[in-house]
């Protein structure tokens, strides 16, 4: 009885812990140039979320975590596959591994976003909300 319940204590907390702590968010402001083919260019502000999967989420998916896109001018936009490491995050539109068609990309380095939103493309600088709010 108690093998089972120390069993069963440990399966729990491994649960607890795959679920509670398997991804952080970052989330962003960026300003900048929304452009499309019908309309002239634009100087708009977009929110990015940008969620990031823990190491061992790797053994059931291939992304590294997800993206948010929303404003007052554009779509919301949510993309389920990025790819990233210290420098870029790139963005992906479809899930399929054979599929991906890269849509966008962010720069940690130079905090820069460039990403299709659908029939928009988007371009701007971002700052960390968490920054944004201290300035």
């Amino acid at each position: 009885m108690k093998i089972g319940l120390s069993i069963l204590a440990i399966v729990l907390a491994a649960l607890v812990v795959l679920f509670r702590y398997s991804s952080a968010t970052d989330t962003y402001v960026c300003s900048g140039t929304i452009s499309s083919e019908t309309e002239p260019d634009k100087e708009v502000t977009v929110f990015m979320a940008h969620e990031k999967y823990a190491p061992w989420v790797h053994l059931w998916s291939d992304s590294d975590g997800s993206v948010w896109i929303e404003g007052k001018e554009v779509w919301t936009t949510f993309y389920s596959n990025t790819h990233s490491n210290k420098r870029t995050l790139l963005v992906y539109a479809d899930e399929s591994v054979e599929d991906l068609k890269l849509v966008g990309q962010y720069s940690f380095l130079q905090d820069y976003l460039t990403i299709d939103l659908g029939w928009q493309r988007f371009r701007g600088n971002c700052i960390a909300k968490s920054d944004a709010l201290q300035s």
